[in-house]
């Protein structure tokens, strides 16, 4: 998860090639921790982890582009 939020230019667009307007550094993992909050069982071995990963954030905000 970390990887994929947090490598320059992974967040510059979406799927579908639409701007987002966040730099490609915008999340910074170097300081992120993580803690899990839920496993559930979904029958068979099927399992749910749900985890919350905290980010730094630096976001740049130009309302005329």
């Amino acid at each position: 998860m970390r990887a994929a939020l947090c490598y320059p230019g992974n967040l510059v667009q979406t799927q579908e090639s639409n701007a987002t307007g966040f730099a490609g550094d915008a999340l910074d993992a170097s300081k992120a921790t993580s803690k899990m909050v839920r496993v559930a069982n979904l029958g068979g071995n099927d399992r749910l982890l749900q985890y919350v990963d905290t980010f730094r954030a630096v976001f740049s905000y130009a309302p005329d582009g």
